[in-house]
């Protein structure tokens, strides 16, 4: 039968396929990545409201970020570019450090793509150079804050400095053991660097297209900085000759060859060290000493030192508490590495009670602080009273405790330093003392008002 009509054209029907047919092409959802639509996106609302990152900002809000405003070119009534907020700066490295992220680039890429980095921008773009020019550029200020943040801990009366727990940890430095150069070897590379800084000035003067003379160019920037490291290693190894030469004889001799033990220095990271770690090995490293309230693991003071030796380090530490605060501690403690006379003998002298073991006191006991002697320098036989006395054993407890700062230096991966010379560490470890105060800051306070 055939007719005429609207639906002429129509093909013929098809039976339906049997639920569970093989032959049966399945249904799913496919994404249409080509598709442009519109979305409504409140990045507060993605963002809860316990999220550390909002402690974060507030605890910069409450900052004094005075000094790096006034620094600001950029005027309301001026030409020229808005800068980065100073605050959001500093508040993304506080909340990169407490995530574990230190490096510049890691930190950019993340403020783009994740969503607590993104909140905390807030539609401000940043770049990896800006990131790594803040955290190097503000020792001082950094420096300034730690002591500002603890200050108000105390005025809470949430810190007490009447007994600091002191002690160091060895840090890799960012340089390998294969850098380290003797005199006569930095002397060659450096005759050869200038050579080649000559040679490609030359060649750039005379590259005959744009992209040649960018290619020189690079080439002449990166000769040219590694002849300012060798020049720096070199006038870092003549510091370390003139300490030498007033060391004792014995110290600076080696016994095999009766000449001086020949000097090192690194061309990556002139002002590291090689030292002993805490497996045993050696590395360059810097040592970071840390004075900690134990009760609240607060951190108060801290000094980065290129030498792997503590002792004689308490003294400059207890220095530099007054320094920052206007009082020394009433006890100070510290493990057998830190027992030097001098120091006990100042701190004595300054009304400071120091319970620091003795180098022998794990092989001699109690018997370590037994002499004779009545010639001793004022407050050593004090000392040695005290030590034998079991409230001080169990008062020397409490010094384990600035492990547990150390701890999370580790977890937050202050394992191998990224930045080079000692100025530059220094503003490194500040970044991870500032977010590890802030987060126990919270807790004190969360803890006071329960």
């Amino acid at each position: 039968m055939t007719t005429d009509g609207l639906f002429d054209d129509l093909p013929e029907g098809e039976a339906p396929r049997q639920a569970g047919s093989s032959a049966a092409e399945a249904r799913v959802s496919r994404p249409a990545r080509d598709q442009i639509g519109w979305e409504m996106v409140d990045l507060d609302q993605l963002v809860s409201q316990d999220h550390p990152v909002r402690l974060v900002v507030s605890f910069v809000a409450g900052l004094d970020l005075s000094a790096l405003y006034s620094a600001i070119q950029a005027r309301a009534d001026g030409p020229g570019r808005n800068a980065i907020d100073p605050a959001l700066l500093l508040g993304l490295w506080l909340f990169a450090t407490v995530e574990g992220v230190g490096s510049a680039r890691e930190l950019a890429r993340l403020c783009t793509q994740d969503l607590p980095y993104r909140w905390l921008c807030g539609g401000v773009g940043v770049n990896h150079h800006a990131l790594s020019d803040f955290r190097s550029s503000h020792v001082e200020l950094l420096d300034r804050l730690l002591t500002d943040s603890v200050t108000a801990l105390v005025a809470d009366g949430l810190v007490s400095l009447e007994q600091l727990a002191h002690d160091g940890v060895r840090v890799r430095a960012s340089a390998g053991a294969s850098s380290f150069r003797r005199g006569d070897r930095l002397s060659k590379i450096r005759a050869e660097m200038e050579d080649r800084v000559k040679t490609l000035r030359a060649e750039l003067e005379s590259a005959p297209d744009a992209s040649q003379k960018r290619k020189l160019d690079r080439a002449a920037r990166a000769t040219a900085d590694r002849l300012e490291r060798c020049r720096k290693a070199q006038e870092r190894l003549r510091e370390l000759e003139a300490e030498r030469a007033k060391l004792p004889k014995k110290d600076r001799v080696d016994p095999k060859t009766g000449e001086d033990k020949p000097l090192r220095v690194s061309v990556t990271d002139p002002q590291a060290r090689v030292m002993r770690m805490a497996a045993g090995e050696y590395r360059p490293a810097y040592n970071i000493q840390v004075s900690c309230d134990p009760d609240t693991l607060v951190a108060v003071a801290m000094s980065v030192h290129d030498t792997g030796v503590d002792a004689g380090q308490l003294r400059p530490a207890l220095e530099q508490i007054e320094r920052r605060y206007q009082k020394r501690p009433s006890v100070i403690l510290a493990d057998c590495g830190f027992c030097s006379k001098d120091d006990i003998s100042w701190s004595h002298l300054h009304g400071v009670t120091t319970i620091v073991p003795s180098n022998n006191e794990a092989r001699r006991g109690d018997l370590a602080y037994a002499t004779t002697y009545k010639g001793h320098m004022p407050g050593i036989a004090e000392w040695r009273r005290r030590m034998v006395e079991p409230a001080t054993k169990v008062a020397y407890k409490a010094r384990g405790m600035v492990e547990c700062v150390f701890a999370q230096f580790r977890n937050r991966g202050l394992r191998l330093l990224r930045l080079r010379g000692r100025t530059k560490v220094k503003a490194e470890v500040l970044l991870h003392l500032l977010a590890h105060n802030m987060l126990c800051g919270a807790r004190l306070r969360a803890a006071a008002t329960t």
